[in-house]
C-alpha cells in the first residue's frame, strides 16, 4: 500500500519584517482612525480579498442595477442575507481612513481553489494529495500470471479573480472613471516517474504511464479567453515485450485540458512562439523506455510572466462590472497495467505553483484611486521540482520587482 503525506508549508507566523505586512490590521471595522491631511490627496485601499460568493453578489448587483435602485448593502441583504456580514466588514474597510463623503475605488479581489486547503486520500494501492492547482499521486500494481489494468486521473485548479469597484458614501456605484495596469506571474512544475519489472519464466509484460499537464487562461469580461500557457510532461516506462500504446495517457491529459499541441517522442520540443510564454524545458516531452526492468524519471517546467510584457488593463464603469479572472488548472492521469509471469509497476507524479497578480499605475477621474497591491497563492506537494521555500522566493521576487510590499510567508495573502 502506498503511503506518502504533504509537506507543510507556508505556516511561518514571523510578521517583523520590513515588507510592511503586518499580521494585525489596523483598518478594521472599529479601528480608529486618521483624517486626511490638508495637502494628502483621498486614497482607497490596495486589495480587499472576499468570499468567491460575495465577489459574485457584487458583480451581479452592478449588472441588476438597471432593474434596481438598491444600494449594494440592501441588495445584498435581500438577495443574500447570509452574506450580509461579510459586506458590513468590506464596506467599513472602504469608508476608513477620512474617505467618507468621497467616491473610492478600490481592488477587490477573491481566489478560488479546489481544493482549498492540503487534501489526501488513500486507497489500496493508490495514494494521493492536493492543495490547489499543486497535487500528487502515487499507483502500484502488482500480478501474477494474470491481466491486470489499473487507472487514475486527479484534476485540481487555483484562480484568482480581480475587479476595480468604486463606492460612495451611500454603497451606490460612483459617476466617476478608473484604470490601472495588471500584471501576472506563474510557475507550474511536476515531476513524473515509472518503474516496471517483471520476473519468471513465462510470456509477460508490465507498463507503467503517466501523465501531468497544466494550463493558464486569462477572462476577462466582454472580451475573448486567452491560453497564457499550456504545457504537457509525460513518463513511459514498459518492461519486456508488450503492445501498449504509450502515448494514450498523455493524449487524455491534453483532451481533458484541450491542449492544442503533437506529442514528442523523444528530445527537446522547443517552444510554442504563438504562445507568450517562457518554456524552461520542452513544449512537450515524452521519455520512453522499452524492453528492461527500471525506472524513467521527467520533470515538465513552463511558466508565465507579463512583466516584459504589455500588461492587461483593468478598468472601472459604472454601467457594468468587469471580472478579471486567471485561472491555472492542472490535470494528472496514470495507467499501470501488465500480463503473466510476475509483473509489477509503479507511476507517480508531484508537482508545485505559484499564482499572483499585481495591480499599479491607477488613473482615476471623480474618485480616489486605489493603492497599488498584489494577491497570490503557491503550494507543493512531497517530491516535487519546487518545493514551499523556492515557491515562496520566486513569489516574493515578483513582487519585490514591482516594488509591492508583501510578506509571501503566508501562501496564500494578499497586501496590506
Amino acid at each position: 500500500m502506498v503511503s506518502e503525506s504533504d509537506s507543510e508549508y507556508g505556516s511561518d507566523s514571523g510578521s517583523g519584517s520590513d515588507s510592511g505586512f503586518e499580521v494585525t490590521d489596523d483598518t478594521s471595522p472599529g479601528a480608529e482612525t486618521t483624517p486626511l491631511a490638508d495637502n494628502e490627496e483621498p486614497r482607497g485601499d490596495e486589495f480587499t480579498e472576499v468570499s468567491p460568493e460575495l465577489f459574485a453578489q457584487i458583480s451581479q448587483w452592478t449588472n441588476d442595477r438597471d432593474e434596481s435602485t438598491d444600494d449594494l448593502e440592501e441588495y445584498v441583504r435581500t438577495s443574500s442575507p447570509a452574506l450580509l456580514d461579510e459586506l458590513q466588514g468590506f464596506i467599513g474597510d472602504h469608508n476608513e481612513k477620512g474617505l467618507r463623503g468621497q467616491c473610492v475605488c478600490n481592488i477587490l479581489a477573491s481566489v478560488d481553489a479546489n481544493p482549498a486547503g492540503n487534501s489526501e486520500q488513500s486507497v489500496s494501492n493508490w495514494s494521493t494529495g492536493a492543495n490547489g492547482a499543486a497535487h500528487r499521486g502515487e499507483a502500484y500494481r502488482s500480478a501474477k500470471k494474470s491481466k491486470t489494468e489499473v487507472s487514475h486521473s486527479k484534476s485540481n485548479h487555483t484562480a484568482v479573480s480581480l475587479q476595480l469597484v468604486c463606492l460612495d458614501e451611500h454603497n451606490q456605484y460612483c459617476d466617476a472613471s478608473c484604470t490601472g495596469k495588471m500584471y501576472v506571474y506563474s510557475e507550474y512544475a511536476t515531476k513524473l516517474y515509472g518503474w516496471a519489472d517483471t520476473s519468471g519464466i513465462w510470456d509477460k509484460a508490465a507498463q507503467a504511464a503517466v501523465a501531468d499537464g497544466a494550463k493558464l487562461t486569462y477572462d476577462v469580461t466582454y472580451l475573448n479567453p486567452m491560453v497564457l500557457f499550456e504545457k504537457v510532461g509525460s513518463v513511459s516506462h514498459h518492461a519486456n515485450k508488450t503492445s501498449f500504446n504509450e502515448e494514450e495517457v498523455i493524449k487524455t491529459v491534453r483532451g481533458i485540458l484541450s491542449i492544442a499541441v503533437a506529442v514528442k517522442t523523444s528530445g527537446e520540443g522547443g517552444a510554442d512562439w504563438d504562445l507568450i510564454t517562457k518554456t524552461i524545458q520542452s513544449l512537450v516531452k515524452v521519455i520512453k523506455r522499452s524492453g528492461t526492468n527500471g525506472s524513467t524519471e521527467n520533470e515538465m517546467k513552463v511558466s508565465y510572466d507579463s512583466r516584459g510584457l504589455a500588461p492587461f488593463n483593468v478598468t472601472y464603469s459604472p454601467l457594468g462590472a468587469q471580472v478579471h479572472r486567471v485561472k491555472l488548472t492542472t490535470q494528472a492521469n496514470t495507467k499501470n497495467r501488465g500480463w503473466g509471469g510476475k509483473n509489477k509497476d509503479r507511476t507517480r507524479f508531484a508537482s508545485g505553483y505559484t499564482l499572483a497578480v499585481a495591480v499599479d499605475y491607477f488613473q482615476c477621474n471623480g474618485a480616489a484611486a486605489p493603492q497599488r497591491g498584489g494577491v497570490w497563492r503557491y503550494g507543493s506537494t512531497t517530491g516535487a521540482p519546487y518545493n514551499s521555500w523556492t515557491l515562496r522566493g520566486m513569489t516574493q521576487a515578483f513582487f519585490d520587482s514591482m516594488g509591492i510590499n508583501v510578506n509571501t510567508n503566508w501562501s496564500s495573502g494578499k497586501s496590506w
